[in-house]
């Protein structure tokens, strides 16, 4: 039984069963660790292996990052909010990310700058609302607060590096 380190795991044969594994952790796409175990019949068939699931996982860490700005917080809300707030909390935060959604919804959540938030944010307090008279500076500091919580959430996930929203400056 010999053990090489291969992708941070080890590579070792099972005599018994006649077969080469190679067992070790990789990052999945929320960014946890997953113990994990390949097996093939030659040790050149189980890196060949081993180097496609690790290709095919990064793949996917790709994709899962490509995520919408709507889609998140649609999640967001859903898993993270809905269950710990009372109805009429979520239905709030529901409505106050509406304007995010309806500007930045197609867009991809790693794609938001610090610049175009506070462009939106000042926006919003002039032109906002359902007659376009302008938001009062608390609804503006609400919603900028609830993506921030958002955003934050994203990059505990793994969709996000660092926080737009952190830069931006609330109202007055």
């Amino acid at each position: 039984m010999v053990k090489r380190p291969y992708y941070g795991g080890s590579i070792f044969e099972d005599r018994t069963k006649k077969l080469w594994t190679w067992a070790g952790k990789y990052r999945d796409y929320r960014g946890e660790y997953v113990n994990k175990k390949i097996s093939a019949k030659t040790q050149r068939e189980l890196r060949r292996k081993v180097d496609e699931f690790f290709i095919d996982n990064e793949n996917s860490n790709i994709i899962s990052q490509s995520i919408t700005v709507a889609r998140w917080i649609d999640k967001w809300l859903d898993i993270y909010v809905k269950p710990t707030v009372k109805y009429k909390t979520y239905v709030t935060y529901r409505d106050r990310l509406k304007y995010v959604k309806n500007n930045f919804g197609n867009r991809r959540v790693k794609t938001l700058n610090t610049t175009e938030l506070q462009v939106f944010f000042n926006e919003l307090r002039i032109s906002g609302g359902a007659k376009n008279q302008g938001l009062a500076a608390d609804s503006v500091n609400h919603i900028r607060r609830y993506l921030k919580m958002a955003l934050d959430s994203a990059i505990k996930n793994g969709y996000l590096v660092n926080n737009p929203v952190e830069a931006t400056k609330p109202q007055k």
